[in-house]
């Protein structure tokens, strides 16, 4: 990882095993809830480290990939990862089994849900008034 020394100004300082300017760390490496995260400025909003920040906030055991955390699911209480013996099996594939990606909603569908939540709050305000 010598080479990224250069571009990464928290390189000396920092212990994050999926580094975002490492492709081998990103291919290869796995990282898990209680390891460190890239906090490098440049690359923070990214939306695999942002679920990263979740899942450490909340995962509760197992180890992830780069392509796990690149998924789009739903990250609650108690979402595990996969258990480093079982990474070279099958364990990964079953993993994406377990954790559908979540649908995006169209402009069209936001602005039904809205006005649907709207019309509940209006209910519920008037109703206990």
């Amino acid at each position: 990882m010598r080479q990224y020394k250069d571009k990464c100004v928290k390189f000396d300082e920092c212990n994050a095993p999926l580094c975002p300017m490492d492709t081998e760390s990103i291919e290869h490496g796995t990282w898990f809830p209680e390891e460190e995260i890239c906090t490098l400025q440049a690359v923070n909003q990214e939306a695999w480290i942002r679920r990263q920040r979740k899942y450490a906030r909340r995962a509760k055991e197992g180890c992830y990939t780069h392509k796990m955390l690149c998924h789009n699911t739903t990250i609650g209480r108690g979402t595990s990862g996969v258990l480093p013996e079982n990474l070279l099996e099958d364990g990964v594939e079953k993993w994406f089994n377990r954790h559908p990606v979540i649908k995006e909603m169209t402009e069209e569908e936001r602005i039904i849900l809205r006005d649907r939540f709207s019309k509940a709050m209006g209910r519920s305000n008037n109703d206990s008034a």
